[in-house]
């Protein structure tokens, strides 16, 4: 439960942060990046993507983003496979956006 809340807390301050501070403005497109972090908190996956040097890369040094709640074992399995075998991954999503919602991801060579 503690773990629960922690979570969504962190979520909530790290969504607070890119609402408050002066960002990159980035467009909705494809971006490589890695999966840092994957977790599951309130029936909700959430995702902290870190960007490549693989072009085009994340505009930010870190990125959460919500998994669309369709796709979200889908998601799960490609992050945490990503994770395991330490592979980069393409996904689209917005980053201008305080908390994106992330729709597609694919691994990476």
């Amino acid at each position: 439960m503690k773990v629960k809340r922690a979570i969504a807390v962190m979520v909530i301050l790290v969504g607070l942060l890119g609402v408050l501070a002066p960002g990159a403005s980035a467009a909705p497109g494809w971006y490589n990046c890695t999966v840092d972090n994957v977790g599951m908190a309130y029936e909700t996956l959430y995702l902290k993507l870190m960007p490549t040097t693989t072009s085009p890369t994340l505009p930010v040094a870190e990125l959460w983003v919500v998994a669309n709640a369709s796709y979200q074992k889908q998601l799960m399995a490609i992050a945490l496979t990503a994770i395991s075998n330490s592979q980069p991954v393409l996904v689209y999503i917005d980053p201008a956006v305080s908390l994106p919602t992330l729709w597609i991801m694919y691994l990476s060579k």
